[in-house]
């Protein structure tokens, strides 16, 4: 396998190579065909789905997406979000309904106003999940 030039987006190293991409995460690689659909496409056709008013947690969208480990995954494919006025990344939390200190697309407070904008209530950080998380099923 040729590799090509090495890139930075998001903090994570992607390395170009002859069958698309490898994204090079911490100690963790994550391959990447051109061929069928990425991990972070996966994440972000769940993220996509969920609907207006609600909330899920960065684990619920990685179990959905097919592997219930991806979690941190996810953060980093919604740090690196191609189309935030598609992919509603704001509506990702933590596990305890805390919105993100880095959130990508002009921080916390971004985040909180987002979600605040489509009828989510946000005390001190967090959304109550009970309340507001996606319920799937």
């Amino acid at each position: 396998m040729a590799f090509g030039s090495v890139e930075r987006p998001g903090g994570y190293c992607l390395l170009r190579c002859s069958q698309g991409y490898s994204a090079v995460i911490g100690a963790s690689v994550i391959l990447i065909s051109m061929d069928k659909k990425t991990s972070f496409d996966l994440i972000y056709e769940q993220v996509m789905r969920i609907p207006l008013g609600c909330v899920a947690t960065y684990g619920q969208i990685a179990a959905l997406a097919g592997n219930p480990r991806w979690s941190r995954v996810v953060g980093y494919a919604l740090h690196v979000n191609p189309a935030p006025g598609k992919i509603p990344c704001h509506r990702v939390v933590d596990r305890n309904g805390r919105v993100s200190p880095a959130f990508a697309f002009g921080g916390e407070n971004m985040q909180v106003q987002l979600l605040q904008n489509e009828g989510i209530e946000v005390i001190d950080g967090r959304v109550d999940l009970n309340r507001y998380r996606w319920r799937t099923s």
